[in-house]
């Protein structure tokens, strides 16, 4: 099952609305998934979330969590998770793209990988694999490393031109709980 976001006109989530993806949803616009009013609204990935089209940001509100145990793909323009993302298995993958969030990216698991930007403080028990290419993995905002964080780089050969898996943190970075 496919469903393709790619309207003008935001869907709402209000008063504890849950939305439950267990198939693949395309985030093709750029207006995204909207709050309005209400406490409890969550988008709950178990299946595929993409940003594939467009160089705007595509933003799941205020006041909306998202919970991520699938896989999520950042593969142009912007995810903006403005109520939360917390992932605890599944990836984040960022192919290009760019993820912003108000508040830290909770990755209690799974994996973050890729080559982009995350515009958010990370709070990472997940293992991190920058992709292979130039530019890296590149975080701007508080990096806190827990004790079960991984850190895997990849090596794409001798030469300093030849592209290498980076993670470049530009903020403090604690390691350790």
């Amino acid at each position: 099952q496919v469903a393709t976001d790619s309207g003008t006109h935001p869907p709402f989530l209000r008063n504890g609305a849950l939305f439950n993806n267990a198939g693949t949803f395309l985030a093709q616009n750029n207006v995204g998934i909207s709050f309005n009013g209400g406490t409890g609204n969550a988008f709950n990935n178990t299946g595929t979330f993409t940003r594939n089209t467009g160089s705007g940001t595509y933003t799941v509100g205020g006041s909306i969590a998202f919970n991520n145990s699938g896989t999520v793909n950042a593969n142009s323009g912007t995810l903006a998770f403005n109520g939360g993302y917390t992932q605890t298995a599944g990836s984040l993958n960022l192919a290009g793209g760019t993820v912003s969030s108000t508040t830290a990216l909770n990755l209690q698991g799974g994996l973050l990988t890729g080559i982009g930007n995350i515009h958010a403080a990370i709070t990472n028990s997940a293992l991190l694999r920058p992709g292979l290419g130039f530019g890296g993995l590149n975080v701007t905002g508080h990096g806190s490393l827990l004790s079960a964080s991984h850190l895997s780089s990849q090596l794409g050969g001798p030469p300093p031109a030849t592209p290498h898996g980076l993670l470049n943190l530009n903020a403090t970075s604690p390691l350790g709980p």
